[in-house]
């Protein structure tokens, strides 16, 4: 019995070991996996070099199974696309070796001022490279936008407050009102820094008389559009000034709406304000351009922002000043007319000039009414702008959004959010 038992085990053993020789060896390791698809870059800052050349910080979300990246990029060449880098004879690459972190970042060096460039970034390892993620483009700084020796501060706000058009959709304004005053009185550059000193409003036909009266003691009414007797469409766009900083110019406040065009919802107004501290004034106008998107969208803008640019350089002639608003324009439309008639003027979109990002450029301004982050991948998109006038320079750019972790915080109270940029403008000698 025990010598059956002893034979049994020791053929179960030796079956076990021959095993592997009849069937169920052990196949060859696993072929290492291609990194995952990269996603679509975004810039931090830009700094000024002597030569002059621009050094832009490039990041990225790490790619799942890279330890290698390439960065690539190209000066663009005209309309943007989306193989702008990869067809460009001009096509440079820097590779770097990645680490943990769930940012990735770079410095790229030798950019040319004032040029448009485009970047794409793809994982490696030793299994090859993986799958490119989209191109995200980025006008460099000016030389001509270099810190002043000797400047005022201002910093400029635009928000569209959709005070009546998002009632259906975000709630009775009644409702929205309290957080919209609340937002303004919070709204400062980054996270403590230096508050905003002038805002520009949009859509507050209920939004303007209601900020007027709750912010009064910080804030004053500069201006709205019309001559202020109360009609609905003239209180759609104004510009509140900070009391503590600026005041306004007394007699200085004027605007217009587009009536002409069968288009009384939108307009412009403009005010002439003072820094307390240095006595320097500034004129900021604020205004809201047609919406559609088309070749007779564009066409409407480029009408608009001449009756806009014309009025106002012939009240203020040679004067300085910013144009805030929601222009329903961005380098993406068929032409972008406001950046177009301004820039001939020496304006620049702060967006292009900023120094420095305080949130992500990608995500878009306009955010609409669901929670969903919008985000703009090949340029930020934003029709919330701020044009700088000559000689001026943009310190920051960032949309003052809130988020409940990869989410916009709930209730949403705008179908836009604030855009906010520090302006330091040379001081008058």
């Amino acid at each position: 019995m025990y010598e059956a038992v002893r034979r049994r085990v020791a053929l179960l053993a030796a079956l076990a070991c021959a095993l592997p020789l009849i069937g169920l060896a052990a196949g060859p390791a696993a072929a290492a996996s291609r990194p995952a698809k990269a996603g679509i870059v975004w810039m931090t800052h830009q700094i000024t070099r002597t030569g002059p050349t621009v050094s832009l910080r490039v990041e990225w979300a790490r790619v799942s199974g890279a330890s290698i990246y390439e960065i690539e990029y190209a000066a663009a060449s005209g309309a943007i696309t989306t193989d702008e880098v990869q067809r460009s004879r001009t096509k440079k690459v820097k590779r770097l070796r990645g680490d943990r972190d769930n940012v990735q970042a770079v410095m790229i060096d030798g950019l040319n001022p004032g040029t448009t460039y485009c970047f794409q970034v793809r994982g490696q390892n030793s299994a090859g490279y993986g799958y490119r993620g989209g191109p995200h483009c980025k006008v460099t700084v000016r030389t001509s936008r270099a810190v002043p020796a000797t400047s005022i501060p201002l910093v400029v706000g635009t928000w569209n407050t959709c005070s009546s058009a998002c009632a259906n959709s975000l709630g009775a304004w009644s409702t929205r009102g309290p957080w919209v005053r609340n937002r303004i009185e919070q709204m400062d550059v980054g996270s403590g820094g230096r508050a905003v000193d002038v805002l520009a409003v949009q859509e507050g036909n209920e939004a303007t008389s209601y900020l007027t009266d709750e912010l009064d003691g910080t804030f004053t009414r500069g201006c709205q559009t019309g001559d202020g007797t109360g009609n609905r469409y003239e209180d759609n766009q104004s510009v509140f000034v900070r009391d503590a900083t600026y005041e306004i110019v007394p007699d200085t406040n004027g605007g217009l709406n587009f009536e002409q065009y069968d288009d009384k919802a939108h307009g412009a107004c403009w005010v002439k304000v003072r820094e307390k501290d240095s006595g320097q004034e500034v004129v900021v106008v604020g205004l809201h351009l047609w919406p559609q998107n088309s070749a007779l969208g564009d066409s409407r803008r480029a009408e608009q922002t001449d009756d806009v640019a014309d009025a106002v350089n012939a009240a203020f002639p040679g004067e300085t000043i910013v144009y805030a608003g929601d222009f329903n324009s961005t380098r993406s439309r068929g032409t972008d007319a406001p950046l177009k008639r301004l820039y001939a003027e020496g304006q620049d979109d702060a967006y292009d000039q900023a120094l420095r990002y305080l949130s992500r450029p990608t995500r878009n301004s306009a955010c609409g009414t669901s929670t969903t982050i919008r985000n703009s991948w090949t340029w930020g998109d934003h029709v919330d702008r701020v044009f700088a006038p000559p000689g001026v320079h943009v310190a920051s750019w960032e949309v003052d959004y809130r988020l409940d972790g990869s989410r916009y915080a709930s209730p949403m109270i705008s179908d836009h959010n604030p855009v906010l940029v520090s302006l330091l403008i040379p001081r008058a000698t």
